[in-house]
């Protein structure tokens, strides 16, 4: 609370500082608004109600350029409305419309002639007689209204006489005022004007305008409508054409028209064949299997009668059981007869004989399971060269219809959008004159009795609100841009320094401020040198600040007022002070104090015999004794920084309880040669004059002589 409390106070404060800032800017942003509101010119506005809605029929046609203007589903309908209203086109024909008028209303005020006015002469020394006699005070105040009425009329058409010639399109399209109501479809047109009676005139011919514009569009629409589909019907019939083309000539490549029959074929016959390259198949394997039993007997070909596929022939059994009969019967033999016997001989042979038979019919068999295999092995072949064949063959079909069936499509399609684009045609040739948008006008624009602008009330709170927030708001920008110092917080927030004390402005010229405490002790200026007093007697308490140096940066900040005065205000404490004026380049304080100064620092530093005892010389007040500079030496700062200011200052400190020094500005090499002797430096800033930049560069250059800086004081400080 309290940090808001203080932002709070600054803020405030920057605007008392910048007050009359605040003040300039307020009078003259109200005064110019006061000015241009009492001599604007007076602006009447007349407002005509219409109600603008889409054409539902419309709804049916196909045409893009309608729906480019006018879509049922058009988020800114409304917009695109007012942009029509503000049109050109539109300005020029209320142009056109108000010229005419115009023409009208100059033959009504022409000068009439005497026989015209000798008649009208006559009307009205009729009506004299006949309200002499008969009309009561009421109806003469309704006559008086009526004719006043008709002057005001005449005054207002000799004003659109003059106005109308010097207007331009453009002129007419910037005052149109449009408000749309998004909600009812309602618009307002308003048009504003210095003369009452052509604002009425000139909008209600803005709405006779407006329509006639929407039907000129609808009608325009509709022949660019109509020229953009005969182009689409001409370019979807070649589209048509090209296709049927191409499905033709396809036909005739592929031979399209015996496909039916090869695609109720080609199917059954893979699924024949298939079937049969199945078996053959399941054939080859089993006489393969044969196959490698016989590549596998030995060339005497021992066992080949245990192959099952040999040993089923029945021919081969027969002769095996004549072999075994021949072997029975040479056996039985071989117990009668010898070896050589004829018979032996006889039935030996007869043996040879069927074995030799018998392997004859066993290559024979082995010889026919080969060929068995070869000729299986090749119906396989066949039957699968066949097969893929047949496959081959469904697959070019099958693509053949593919493609067929594209080019099929792509001429339908092209045949429905023809057949719709001649039927779109057909509804459009229809409802060519229908107007896209339905207009009504269920307001007409009277004649404002009052002005619409300017709004004097309005204009001069604006000017207010405006000349006060504005004017404070400079206030901030100005004190934005001042980078001087002014306020005790903000220099103690950037340089983290205490401020000692701010002292007011002082305005009376006829007193010296350097006398301002002992003359005027209870004056706020005196209060605050005061406050900077206690602050030297707490820090004296903690033995920091018996001797002070009071320093600035810059000529006229009050360094020597405020040394003066901060002595002076410690002598009136009961304590010992000596006001030592060490500027020998500009020295003041013999001048304030009205002291001689034929001897002071400079003839003690020069090394003139028992000079110190007669430099020290009494105050205004008790308490107080002052050394003043002395004749200006040609080298000052060689002076300040001799030995003797050293021994001056160990002889006489122990004499007084506080020694101030008056030095000349930071910049000059005496100031910091003192700042490092004594126990603490205080900076004078000028409000408004010193810079946070140079009072960075003074704090530096204390700061590189190990100078200990006790805080500022802020001089000519707004009170």
């Amino acid at each position: 609370m309290m940090e808001n409390e203080l932002h709070l106070k600054d803020y405030l404060k920057i605007i008392m500082e910048r007050r009359y800032v605040v003040i300039l800017f307020f009078v003259t942003t109200l005064a110019v608004v006061m000015f241009n509101t009492m001599t604007a010119t007076p602006l009447y506005k007349a407002t005509t109600r219409l109600i603008v809605e889409k054409n539902e029929l419309n709804k049916i046609v196909a045409s893009s350029a309608a729906r480019f203007f006018y879509d049922e589903n058009d988020e800114n309908f409304l917009i695109i409305q007012e942009q029509i209203i503000t049109s050109y086109d539109v300005a020029e024909k209320v142009l056109n419309k108000l010229k005419n008028a115009i023409g009208g209303m100059r033959e009504s005020n022409a000068p009439k002639s005497e026989a015209s006015i000798e008649k009208e002469l006559e009307k009205e020394v009729i009506i004299e007689d006949e309200n002499s006699a008969g009309n009561s005070g009421d109806q003469q105040k309704e006559l008086q209204g009526t004719i006043i009425l008709q002057s005001d009329e005449k005054e207002d058409e000799m004003k659109i006489i003059e106005i109308v010639p010097e207007l331009t399109p453009q002129d007419i399209s910037s005052t149109i005022q449009v408000t749309t109501e998004t909600e009812s479809n309602a618009v307002l047109i308003s048009y504003i004007s210095r003369a009452p009676l052509l604002a009425a005139i000139a909008a209600n011919f803005v709405a006779d305008a407006y329509i006639e514009q929407n039907l000129e569009i609808g009608s325009n629409t509709a022949k660019v409508s109509q020229v953009w589909m005969n182009k689409k019907i001409e370019s979807a019939l070649e589209r048509l054409e090209e296709s049927e083309r191409k499905l033709q000539k396809y036909m005739k490549e592929s031979d399209i028209l015996t496909m039916g029959n090869r695609i109720a074929i080609v199917p059954e016959k893979m699924s024949q064949l298939s079937s049969r390259l199945t078996i053959a198949q399941a054939e080859r394997k089993e006489v393969e299997a044969v196959y490698d039993s016989i590549i596998s007997l030995p060339e005497d070909l021992t066992d080949a009668d245990t192959l099952p596929s040999i040993a089923r022939d029945n021919s081969l059994q027969d002769i095996q059981e004549q072999i075994v009969k021949a072997e029975q019967e040479i056996m039985r033999l071989s117990n009668k007869y010898g070896e050589r016997h004829p018979v032996m001989i006889r039935a030996a042979n007869n043996l040879e004989i069927l074995q030799k038979k018998k392997k004859q019919l066993i290559e024979k068999l082995i010889k026919y399971e080969k060929n068995n295999y070869q000729l299986s092995k090749s119906k396989e072949e066949n039957l699968r060269k066949l097969f893929l064949a047949t496959k081959a063959d469904a697959v070019e079909l099958n693509d053949k219809l593919v493609k067929y069936d594209i080019l099929k499509k792509d001429v339908e399609s092209n045949r429905e959008l023809y057949e719709s684009l001649i039927s779109k045609v057909k509804e459009q040739h229809l409802l060519e004159d229908l107007p896209p948008v339905t207009i009504r006008v269920i307001e007409k624009a009277m004649v404002p009795t009052t002005h619409f602008s300017p709004k004097k009330k309005r204009n001069i709170m604006l000017g207010l609100i405006i000349g006060l927030f504005g004017g404070i708001g400079i206030a901030f920008f100005v004190d934005y841009l001042d980078q001087t110092v002014r306020s005790a917080y903000n220099a103690t927030k950037r340089f983290n320094i205490p401020v000692l004390g701010t002292i007011p402005f002082y305005h009376e010229k006829e007193r010296k401020i350097e006398n301002i405490v002992l003359n005027d002790p209870l004056s706020s200026i005196a209060e605050a040198y005061k406050s900077i007093r206690m602050f030297i007697f707490f820090s004296a308490r903690k033995k920091l600040a018996n001797t002070i140096l009071v320093t600035s940066g810059a000529h006229g900040d009050g360094k020597t007022a405020t040394a003066i005065n901060l002595a002076v205000a410690i002598a009136q404490s009961n304590a010992s002070v000596l006001l030592i004026d060490a500027d020998l380049r500009d020295p003041r304080i013999h001048e304030a104090l009205d002291l001689d100064n034929s001897k002071g620092l400079s003839t003690i530093l020069a090394g003139v015999p028992n000079s110190v005892g007669g430099s020290i010389k009494r105050g205004p007040i008790p308490k107080m004794s002052v050394i003043t500079s002395g004749p200006l030496p040609e080298n000052p700062s060689e002076m300040i920084g001799s030995k003797r200011m050293s021994l001056l200052l160990r002889k006489i400190e122990k004499r007084f309880d506080y020694i101030i020094f008056d030095s000349p500005v930071i910049n000059m090499t005496e100031s910091l040669i003192i700042a490092r002797y004594v126990d603490g430096t205080i900076v004078i800033t000028r409000a408004g004059k010193t810079t946070y930049h140079i009072l960075e560069e003074e704090l530096h250059a204390l700061k590189n002589v190990n100078a200990s800086v006790f805080g500022l004081v802020i001089n000519g400080a707004a009170a």
